[in-house]
């Protein structure tokens, strides 16, 4: 369901009019990527052997930063060619057919490694309450929270802008793109 929820947003995204119908759409592909990612992990740690977990995790991981690079590269130049609001359109049908791919596979045994693996959890029954107190009387918590917030946003806000940046100061797209292509 995430697939297709970012699929369709990043395909209407190509027929925006406005900035207020851009920012709803972008919102809405946070919010479905967000789904991604954990059902990701746990997929694959469901079909991985604990012995080659952390390696997986690691090429999982690293897939999102060599993505966002390489789509720096690629997505500069393939927009200079065909325009942005096709390259939008065309990536959100791309992924449709990967969801339909995605929707084939047999879902694995959930938890069959958790009892040689991890520590059981402890499920407890806290009240809305009790958890924002929690929150509010964890200082370092909240700060680590606040951390990490600013340098997720730091690190979206020079990702997002970086390419406007560099052509404000005269830097042509091609030269953007084999530069930053090269990032993680």
């Amino acid at each position: 369901a995430c697939t297709v929820v970012w699929s369709l947003a990043t395909s209407l995204i190509g027929f925006t009019t406005s900035y207020t119908q851009l920012l709803s759409l972008r919102i809405i592909q946070g919010m479905a990527m967000s789904g991604c990612i954990p059902i990701g992990q746990s997929l694959l740690f469901d079909i991985t052997p604990a012995q080659q977990l952390g390696v997986a995790m690691s090429i999982y991981n690293t897939g999102i930063y060599v993505g966002f690079g390489l789509a720096v590269g690629i997505g500069s130049n393939v927009g200079k060619i065909i325009g942005w609001r096709l390259l939008f359109l065309s990536s959100g049908l791309l992924a449709i057919p990967v969801t339909f791919v995605l929707l084939m596979l047999r879902e694995p045994q959930r938890g069959a490694r958790e009892s040689g693996h991890a520590p059981r959890r402890v499920v407890h029954d806290t009240s809305a309450r009790e958890f924002f107190h929690f929150w509010a009387n964890s200082p370092g918590l909240l700060l680590l929270c606040l951390g990490c917030s600013l340098r997720n946003a730091g690190g979206n806000i020079w990702g997002y802008n970086m390419v406007s940046y560099y052509q404000s100061q005269g830097v042509s797209t091609s030269d953007i793109a084999a530069w930053l292509s090269w990032l993680p």
